[in-house]
């Protein structure tokens, strides 16, 4: 959905990989990082990020994650247009 707007996407199948893509030129605009995904979890990753990280959007079904205190998490199901 994000390519079909126009946008490129980089994707990676798991978080330490997600980690490792983040040190690779050039830096994406923003990160879209799933709460639950295999080898470390969405607060994982984003507590191992790097200083000068993109922002996160987190995306995720957990109602105690939907209540976190991070600026940007989105509800699944999501509609499309929410993401884009």
């Amino acid at each position: 959905m994000l390519s079909q707007a126009g946008h490129e996407v980089v994707e990676a199948p798991n978080g330490p990989e997600g980690l490792e893509r983040l040190g690779r030129a050039p830096a994406p605009d923003v990160v879209v990082l799933d709460v639950r995904m295999p080898g470390l979890t969405g607060w994982q990753v984003l507590g191992q990020m790097p200083d000068g990280s993109p922002p996160v959007i987190l995306v995720t079904a957990d109602p105690e994650a939907i209540r976190a205190d991070h600026p940007w998490v989105l509800a699944k199901p999501y509609r499309p247009a929410e993401l884009v």
